[in-house]
Formats: structure tokens, sequence, C-alpha cells
């Protein structure tokens, strides 16, 4: 196999950024696509927003609580898990919007729920 010279090297890379590309716009459309219709899929959209803009992984998701959001800021915290290190990361301007609602009405409407399934004197 003989060695790729420079412009051969240069076709390379500005194709596979191009497909890098064209899979973000995938993800973003489906992010920007999906319908949110109850809490649960509030939730849904709301992670995979974070998966698609933030790039996440599942063990990060599974950390992440309501005080790591800076949403004034337009921020979130990530704490370090196993290999990564953790980090703070920009949000995009839909997603502040969304992780609010989900905040303020989602999680409060759950955690009321909840409290009304319990005995009067766990409450």
């Amino acid at each position: 196999m003989s060695p790729l010279n420079f412009n051969d090297y240069l076709a390379q890379k500005k194709m596979a950024s191009k497909t890098i590309s064209q899979h973000q716009a995938n993800l973003e459309n489906l992010y920007e696509r999906y319908e949110i219709r109850d809490e649960r899929t509030h939730r849904n959209k709301v992670i995979l927003g974070l998966l698609v803009y933030q790039g996440l992984t599942r063990e990060e998701l599974e950390t992440l609580r309501p005080e790591h959001l800076k949403l004034r800021e337009g921020k979130i915290q990530v704490l370090a898990t196993g290999k990564l290190n953790g980090r703070i990361l920009r949000l995009e301007p839909h997603q502040v919007i969304d992780l609010q609602e989900y905040v303020l009405l989602v999680r409060q409407n759950c955690n009321a729920k909840r409290k009304g399934c319990l005995p009067a004197e766990m409450t």
C-alpha cells in the first residue's frame, strides 16, 4: 500500500469532516422533530439534547442532578466519571428552555404525585 500524498490526505480529511457534519445535522434534526407529548417524552427530549449537543455518556447522564444546571449562565456541570474528567459545558439556547420547563414543571409534578402515593406518616 503506497503512502498518501498530501493532496489525497486533504481530500480524505475533507470527506470525513463532511460526513461528521452530516451526522451532526441528522442528530440535530432528530432532536428538533422529537415531539413532547407527556412527562416521559419531555424527559426523553432533554436527554436526547444532552446526547446530541454535549455528547454526554450514559454514565454521565445518570449522575446529573438539578443542582448541576446553571441555566442563567446556559451551562451544565458534568461530574467526573470513570475515565472521563469533570467539565462545564455550554448549553444551546433551546436546551435551556427545555431544561427549565422540565425541572420546574415536570419534575415538581412527578414529585407531587409520588408524595400523594405515600402513606400520611411518611410525607
